[in-house]
């Protein structure tokens, strides 16, 4: 990825809250080891809600790219 496309990508996460926020659920499941209580709880949502929310971000990673190369 080129520093003008990072760099892109990084504002957007910036400007979406709401994306970011995902994200980072996503890589505390897939790499801290915490049982998905306990990370719900740190976000204030269901352990369902963890799993979906990975599920999720991870199907819509492999259709963008950019999302692809981070989350690998």
């Amino acid at each position: 990825m080129s520093r003008k496309a990072t760099n892109i990508f990084m504002e957007e996460l910036v400007e979406n809250g709401d994306f970011t926020r995902k994200v980072i659920i996503f890589f505390c499941r897939k790499y801290s080891g915490a049982k998905h209580k306990r990370i719900g709880e740190r976000f204030g949502i269901s352990d369902a809600a963890v799993s979906q929310t990975s599920r999720r971000l991870a199907l819509k990673a492999k259709e963008d790219q950019q999302l692809k190369k981070i989350s690998n």
